[in-house]
């Protein structure tokens, strides 16, 4: 790849120190900014062939929207993959938010499957209970 000198280059440098305590840069765990920036460059490289100032100032502007965009995806994806994720109708803690939802699901498949005599008894029950129901 031909390395990109000057302002364009500049302001992909600046745009990446200042943002990198706050975005996490990672798309895997062996990725790393580079990569982001590898493909900002590749952007920069084909509006280069342009001579037209006007293009080049709207490359730059592109460039920078898509290094927000993609940190800000990037960020989302390893929050749905942390462990943070709670079921909210079993109680069950420290699931990927993937987990969460599959989880979820199952409890609905279970509910369908009681039968409907016992939903009524049931429900006065669990009104006038006075115990916690166990998660």
């Amino acid at each position: 790849m031909v390395a990109i000198g000057g302002e364009r280059n500049d302001l992909i440098e600046v745009y990446l120190q200042n943002n990198a305590g706050r975005h996490q840069l990672r798309s895997s765990p062996g990725s790393s900014g580079a990569d982001i920036k590898g493909l900002a460059h590749i952007i920069l490289e084909s509006a280069s062939a342009y001579s037209n100032d006007a293009f080049a100032e709207w490359s730059n502007i592109i460039c920078l929207l898509f290094l927000t965009w993609t940190s800000e995806y990037l960020n989302r994806v390893n929050l749905y993959r942390n462990r943070v994720w709670m079921c909210k109708s079993t109680g069950k803690t420290n699931l990927t938010y993937e987990e969460a939802l599959v989880s979820e699901k199952h409890a609905v498949e279970k509910l369908q499957e009681l039968p409907k005599e016992l939903v009524a008894p049931a429900l006065r029950i669990i009104q006038f209970s006075k115990n916690y129901l166990p998660m």
